[in-house]
């Protein structure tokens, strides 16, 4: 959500207002990226974070809590297209989704840190 505060999405952009909601994503992380700045930033944080939330769930049938960081992956990767279709259509509501799957995810991910630590 901080990034909303520090960057200015121009309203024309490759992208937005996709008729396809899957090919303006596309489009628009791409662009987001080669974008520069907090944004670029921002969106590479993005993507890395999904590839960490889906190994972690392949890696969870392993010790912890299947179910709590298989979790992890659909968050990330909900709150992940929320943020692209924010980008792509430039509706509020899908930032604040973005930030509340974040923070499902985190909470999840602390859980299970927390349970590895006590084991």
């Amino acid at each position: 959500m901080g990034t909303n505060l520090v960057v200015t999405i121009p309203s024309r952009h490759p992208g937005a207002e996709a008729a396809s909601c899957l090919a303006g994503v596309v489009a628009v992380v791409a662009w987001a990226i080669g974008y520069g700045g907090a944004l670029a930033i921002h969106t590479a944080l993005g993507l890395w974070l999904a590839l960490f939330a889906v190994a972690t769930a392949v890696r969870a049938a392993r010790g912890v809590p299947a179910w709590l960081a298989g979790l992890g992956a659909p968050t990330v990767l909900g709150a992940e297209f929320n943020g692209a279709r924010f980008l792509v259509f430039d509706h509020d509501q899908s930032s604040l989704v973005m930030a509340l799957l974040f923070a499902v995810a985190l909470a999840g991910y602390v859980v299970c840190l927390s349970r590895l630590e006590a084991a």
